[in-house]
């Protein structure tokens, strides 16, 4: 899952506002994973703590986003000083278009989380 499934869904997101909604979001698409991974439905009233420990792993995929983007936030801090004003309006312009692809993932993942398991 982490090598296939979390580079997809966390393409872009050092530039994602996160909401609690989407933190709940996020969370719930982990757990819907290992879910999957482990073949035990929604109906089966598994706890998650409990497919955590089945599976042996803990919660991660919110975690390494908040790090990716405090990641992303201390580099932008110490390139912004060398920039140029042109250089600062293309990034404005690049920044736009990363949000674009935020959504579009967003609505995937909203998708991915609304369909029926089978």
């Amino acid at each position: 899952m982490k090598a296939l499934v979390w580079p997809v869904a966390t393409y872009g997101c050092e530039s994602w506002t996160l909401r609690n909604d989407e933190e709940t979001r996020l969370d719930a698409f982990e757990m819907k994973g290992l879910r999957k991974i482990l073949r035990f439905s929604c109906a089966a009233k598994k706890t998650n703590e409990w497919v955590l420990n089945k599976a042996g792993v803990k919660r991660q995929l919110l975690q390494i986003v908040k790090t990716r983007k405090l990641t992303y936030y201390g580099h932008t801090m110490r390139q912004e000083a060398q920039l140029s004003p042109s250089d600062r309006a293309m990034r404005l312009v690049s920044s736009n278009l990363a949000n674009y692809h935020a959504t579009v993932q967003k609505l995937l993942i909203r998708q991915v989380l609304t369909k029926p398991m089978v």
